[in-house]
């Protein structure tokens, strides 16, 4: 398993791979440093699984490339993600740790049901464009 994002906060990245440390899978778990000359493509075309489990996000955009680089998409049960990820098009997960880490590997282990949650991505992603939200934000501006 693979982490990859920015530092951010230290505290907080640190108490990560702290937590890293002590796990009985650490030897299976990595962290890939942050660099900002990486593309989109970079980052997701080494990945089998993108898992987002935020507490809060203002739209979920990384999700949304994910399914468009056909890479199946697990997440946090965020109002905002049922919003954008429409019926079954990822693996929305709550509950505690033993049955997010119980039905993320069920996920893992089931390829036809990896194959349903890419398809339904792509159909997915398509709703969205940057033209469209262009239109959309231009529309606000306009009735202002």
């Amino acid at each position: 398993m693979f982490f990859r994002g920015n530092k951010g906060n230290e505290i907080v990245y640190n108490s990560i791979l702290n937590e890293i440390k002590n796990s009985s899978a650490s030897n299976h778990i990595f962290t890939i440093d942050y660099d900002k000359n990486s593309s989109l493509n970079d980052i997701y075309e080494r990945a089998d699984c993108i898992w987002l489990f935020s507490e809060y996000e203002g739209f979920g955009l990384p999700l949304l490339e994910a399914q468009v680089n056909g890479i199946p998409v697990v997440c946090s049960d965020l109002k905002i993600f049922k919003e954008i990820l429409d019926n079954d098009t990822a693996v929305i997960v709550s509950g505690n740790n033993e049955q997010t880490a119980k039905r993320i590997n069920d996920f893992l282990e089931n390829e036809a049901e990896q194959a349903e949650i890419i398809k339904k991505g792509y159909l997915n992603s398509s709703r969205y464009s940057w033209k469209l939200f262009a239109s959309k934000v231009l529309d606000v501006y306009l009735r202002c």
